[in-house]
């Protein structure tokens, strides 16, 4: 049920309590840690096995750019142990 306009109040009191620790541990600890972001590029598959890559002014595209595409994308979808495992058998 939504009280006085917030929906906080339809939280049991103990999750309110949680929500508010987290906030302020991950959301007030900003001073002298600025972020910094750095981007690694961006790649993308246009089709037909072709794939583009671009970061900043560097950019390649075709056939072999398809291949590293494939290949990031099975890098982060396994883990290391999963690997292995599939690897050994």
């Amino acid at each position: 049920m939504k009280r006085n306009g917030s929906y906080l109040e339809e939280i049991p009191g103990t999750s309110v309590l949680i929500i508010g620790f987290l906030y302020d541990k991950y959301n007030n600890n900003f001073e002298g840690n600025e972020f910094k972001f750095k981007s690694k590029g961006q790649i993308c598959y246009v089709g037909d096995g072709n794939s583009v890559y671009q970061n900043g002014n560097l950019m390649f595209k075709g056939k072999l750019t398809g291949y590293l595409n494939s290949f990031v994308h099975l890098y982060n979808s396994i883990n290391i142990k999963q690997l292995i495992n599939f690897i050994r058998n």
